[in-house]
C-alpha cells in the first residue's frame, strides 16, 4: 500500500482485514501536497508535510483513549504493526499524491506471480477515504499491469526509510506524567489563575460565612475588571449582606456616594434598616422613584435624588431582574443614571433570567454600556447582541451552554444551595448554626367561599361572563370600519380573564378592579353625552384618576383639556347605537358586582381565615406571603397587621 495520508480508522481497517486473512503486508506512507503546492512552486518541504500528517495521527491516537470503548481500535492497530509480517516505511523524497493498493509478488525476472491485483484510487487510507468520501478508483487484474504497479512500488520502497518503530511508538501513548485529577486542576488553574491572586485580608467580614466571603472576593475582582457584576446566588444565601459589605467599603474606605435601588417594600423594611443598623451612609430609593427623578426623565419635574446623579460612583440594585426589559421607563432611567461619570454597578438577583436569555443580555448591558464593550481579552466578543443571538437567545432549541459559559462565568457569581451544602459542609453561619437549608414542603389548605356566601361565586362569574367589554372593542361598533379588531378582541378577553383571577385572589382585589372599571365606563358615557366624542383609553384612565373614581368631581375643563391633548377623540356619531347600549349595560353590571363585593367588607372571609390559621399555628419566625395582585397585598397587609395574635411578635412578616 502506498498513500500520502493515513488515519487511525484507516489503519484499523487494515488490521481487521489482516486478522481475517492471516497475512502480512507493506505500508508506504508519503506526504500528500497541499492545495497550494498543486497550484505552483512548493511552499512547504516534503518533510514538513509528513510531520503534519504524523501530528494529526498522534491527535487521533490521543482522542481514541476516551471513552474506553475507543481504545479497542488503537489496541487492534498496535497489535497489527507489532507483527513481524508487517513493514512500514516513509517516503519523503517527493510529494506522494498517488494512492495504490497492490496485491501480488514479483519474481526475480520482474513479472508478477499470479493471481494479483492493482488498485489505483483517489482514496487515502483514512476513515473519510475508505467510507465517507465520494472517491474514484480502478482495479486491474491483468498480469502485466499488476507487474508494472509492483515495479513502481518496489522502486519507491527501496528509496524510503524504515518507519515501523516510529509507528509503534506513535500508537503506544506515553505513560501519563500526572493523574487525570491533577491535569483537570491544572487546567482550572490555567483558566482562573488571574482570579486567584492574593486579595489580602478582607476587613470587617466577621458577619459573613466562608462561602459569602469567597463570593464577595470574586465579585470584587469581576467588578474591578468589568465595572459591574451580577451576583446571582440562590434565594436565602445572603445577597443583602454582600451588598452591605460593598457599601461599607465604598463609603467608609473609599469615601464615595452610594445609591441603592430596590422595590419600595424592601426599601422601607430592609435596606434603610440595615444601613441604619450598620451606621452606613447611602441613598435608598425605589424603582418608581428613580424613574420619577427629573435628571433621568424628561417628563418629570420632581427631584428625587438629593445630589447630582454623577456624584454617585457606586450603585446597587436589589431584585435586579426588574430591569430585564429595555422597553420601559425604569430601564431608561437606570440607563441614563449609568451614563456620564463612570459608576460601578452591582446587580443582586436570584433569578436573572425570567423570560429569555435576552434578560441576561439587557442586565449585562447596564454596566457594559455598549455592544462591543467585551471585545477585549479575555472574552473577545465583538458584538454582545450577536453573541446572544448565536447562543440561542431568540430560539431556545438552539441554546448553546458551551458558548454562553465563558461570558456568564466572567461576569457573574452564581452558586446554588446544593453547591454550598456540598462544598461548605461544615461551615457555620454567624449565629453558630451549621450551614443548611430547609427542604420545601407543600401543604394544601382549602377554603369554601360559596358555603360562606351562597350564590356569590356564581353571581360574580355570571356577571364577568356577561360583560360586553364595549369600552375595549371600539372597532366592532364603528360605522366607518368593518368588523372587530383581533387585538381588541384579545384585549377584552384578557381583561375578563384578569378580573376573574383577581376574584380568585381576593374579594378586595376584584372589588377595586370592578370599581375602577365602572368609573371608567361612567366617565366615557359622560364624555360622549357632553362632548360627543370617544377619547382613547389612556385619556379615560387619566380622567378616572383625576376624578378619584367619582365622575361627579370631574370638571368640564378637565374633560376639554384631556380631549384637546388627544386630538379631540373620535366623533361619537361614527359609532352605532349598540355601542352606547352596551356601555350602559356594562356600567350597570359592574355597579351590581361592585355592590355585591363591597357587601363582603364586614363579613367573614374564608380565604383570609384559612391563611391566618396557618400563620397562627406555624412556629416560623419569618413568613412571606406571595400574591399576584397589588390590591390583594394591600388587603392582606392591613388585615394581618391588625391581628397581633397572628403576627405573634415575629421578626419578619411580609406580603409580596
Amino acid at each position: 500500500m502506498a498513500t500520502g495520508y493515513v488515519g487511525l480508522e484507516g489503519l484499523d481497517a487494515l488490521a481487521r482485514i489482516a486478522a481475517e486473512r492471516s497475512g502480512g503486508g507493506r505500508l508506504l506512507i508519503g506526504a500528500a501536497p497541499s492545495s497550494d503546492d498543486l497550484l505552483g512552486p512548493v511552499g512547504e518541504t516534503v518533510a514538513d508535510r509528513f510531520e503534519q500528517s504524523v501530528s494529526a495521527l498522534r491527535r487521533q491516537r490521543d482522542f481514541s483513549a476516551f471513552p474506553a470503548a475507543r481504545r479497542v481500535t488503537r489496541s487492534r492497530t498496535t497489535h497489527f504493526f507489532e507483527s513481524d509480517d508487517v513493514d512500514v516505511r516513509r517516503y519523503v523524497r517527493r510529494f506522494l499524491h498517488g494512492k495504490a493498493y497492490v496485491i501480488g509478488e514479483l519474481t526475480d525476472s520482474g513479472s508478477s506471480i499470479e493471481p494479483g491485483a492493482a488498485l489505483v484510487s483517489s482514496a487515502n487510507l483514512t476513515q473519510g477515504g475508505l467510507v465517507a468520501n465520494l472517491e474514484l478508483g480502478m482495479v486491474h487484474y491483468q498480469p502485466n499491469v499488476v507487474s508494472m504497479a509492483l515495479g513502481w512500488y518496489e522502486r519507491l520502497w527501496e528509496d524510503s526509510q524504515d518507519f515501523r518503530k516510529e509507528m509503534l511508538d506513535l500508537l503506544r501513548p506515553p505513560a501519563l506524567e500526572s493523574d487525570p485529577q491533577t491535569v483537570f486542576l491544572r487546567a482550572l488553574l490555567e483558566l482562573y489563575e488571574g482570579d486567584l491572586g492574593d486579595d489580602g485580608p478582607l476587613p470587617e467580614l466577621h458577619t459573613l460565612t466562608a462561602f459569602q466571603r469567597d463570593g464577595l472576593a470574586r465579585a470584587k475582582r469581576i467588578l474591578d475588571r468589568y465595572g459591574g457584576v451580577l451576583y446571582a446566588d440562590g434565594v436565602g444565601m445572603g445577597k443583602t449582606e454582600i451588598g452591605v459589605q460593598f457599601i461599607r467599603e465604598y463609603t467608609r474606605d473609599l469615601g464615595q456616594h452610594v445609591l441603592v435601588i430596590s422595590p419600595a417594600q424592601l426599601r422601607d423594611r430592609l435596606w434603610e434598616q440595615r444601613l441604619a443598623e450598620e451606621n452606613l451612609p447611602g441613598t435608598v430609593i425605589s424603582y418608581q422613584q428613580l424613574a420619577q427623578d427629573r435628571q433621568l426623565s424628561a417628563n418629570s419635574s420632581s427631584r428625587v435624588l438629593p445630589v447630582n446623579k454623577d456624584v454617585y460612583r457606586f450603585v446597587i440594585i436589589d431584585e435586579a431582574h426588574a430591569y430585564r426589559n429595555v422597553d420601559n421607563t425604569w430601564y431608561a432611567a437606570l440607563d441614563r443614571l449609568m451614563g456620564g461619570t463612570s459608576k460601578k454597578l452591582v446587580l443582586l438577583t436570584a433569578t436573572p433570567v425570567n423570560n429569555s436569555l435576552w434578560d441576561l443580555h439587557n442586565l449585562f448591558l447596564l454596566f457594559g454600556r455598549h455592544d462591543s464593550t467585551f471585545n477585549g481579552e479575555p472574552l473577545r466578543i465583538p458584538s454582545l447582541r450577536k453573541f446572544f443571538a448565536e447562543a440561542g437567545a431568540s430560539k431556545s432549541e438552539n441554546l448553546s451552554e458551551a458558548k454562553l459559559f465563558p461570558l456568564i462565568d466572567a461576569l457573574t457569581v452564581r452558586r446554588d444551595r446544593a453547591f454550598i451544602k456540598e462544598r461548605y459542609r461544615n461551615e457555620r453561619f454567624t449565629d453558630g448554626t451549621l450551614v443548611k437549608f430547609p427542604e420545601p414542603e407543600l401543604h394544601e389548605r382549602r377554603y369554601d367561599l360559596d358555603r360562606a356566601h351562597p350564590g356569590l361565586v356564581q353571581a360574580i362569574y355570571d356577571g364577568i361572563d356577561g360583560l360586553t367589554m364595549a369600552r375595549y372593542c371600539l372597532s366592532a361598533y364603528r360605522l366607518d370600519k368593518q368588523g372587530q379588531s383581533a387585538s381588541e378582541d384579545a384585549l377584552a378577553g384578557l381583561m375578563q380573564s384578569q378580573l376573574l383571577k383577581r376574584f380568585e385572589s381576593s374579594w378586595y382585589s376584584a372589588f377595586q378592579t370592578v370599581r375602577r372599571m365602572r368609573a371608567a365606563n361612567e366617565v366615557l358615557l359622560r364624555v360622549i353625552a357632553e362632548r360627543g366624542a370617544v377619547p382613547p383609553p389612556e385619556v379615560i384612565r387619566d380622567l378616572v384618576g383625576d376624578a378619584g373614581g367619582d365622575d361627579t368631581f370631574l370638571s368640564v375643563d378637565l374633560i376639554d383639556e384631556a380631549l384637546a391633548s388627544s386630538g379631540g377623540g373620535i366623533p361619537a356619531d361614527r359609532f352605532n347605537d349598540q355601542f352606547l347600549t352596551d356601555l350602559q349595560k356594562d356600567r350597570d353590571s359592574l355597579a351590581a358586582m361592585s355592590t355585591q363585593l363591597e357587601s363582603l367588607e364586614d363579613k367573614a372571609d374564608p380565604k383570609l381565615d384559612a391563611l391566618t390559621e396557618v400563620m397562627a399555628a406555624t412556629p416560623s419566625q419569618k413568613v412571606a406571603i406571595f400574591t399576584a395582585f397589588q390590591d390583594t397585598a394591600v388587603y392582606l397587609k392591613e388585615q394581618i397587621e391588625s391581628q397581633p395574635d397572628v403576627l405573634r411578635g415575629r421578626k419578619w412578616t411580609v406580603v409580596i
